[in-house]
């Protein structure tokens, strides 16, 4: 099963749901301040007004330090992901998040998670 994912605004003050790393936010909010181009965060969208981050919680992290409310992402809408989690992984998350990969399209092509 694939899910598609859809490029929309979304706002940064979603909590990562991990540790970020401090050093390595600090480098990404530089690079955004010397305008660098930084990949596109993946989120799963909530209907109540949250979301949940799968990728780019240290993007998060560096757009909510230099100040911006809102940055444009990659979405997927929490009913596909819901049903994914559901038919491919029995109903739980799986703990290496690097298993959605392959389930989630964008621009016709699998999800390539930024190292």
């Amino acid at each position: 099963m694939t899910i598609r994912a859809y490029r929309d605004e979304v706002r940064t003050s979603i909590l990562p749901q991990h540790d970020v790393d401090d050093k390595k936010v600090l480098s990404i909010r530089d690079a955004y301040r010397r305008g660098v181009a930084m990949p596109l965060p993946l989120v799963v969208e909530d209907l109540g007004g949250g979301a949940l981050v799968l990728d780019g919680h240290h993007r998060f992290s560096a757009l909510r330090d230099i100040g911006e409310s809102q940055t444009e992402a990659w979405v997927v809408s929490s009913d596909d992901f819901d049903r994914l989690i559901e038919d491919e992984f029995y109903g739980e998350v799986p703990s290496d998040i690097t298993s959605l990969d392959d389930h989630i399209i964008i621009d016709n092509d699998t999800y390539k998670r930024e190292e």
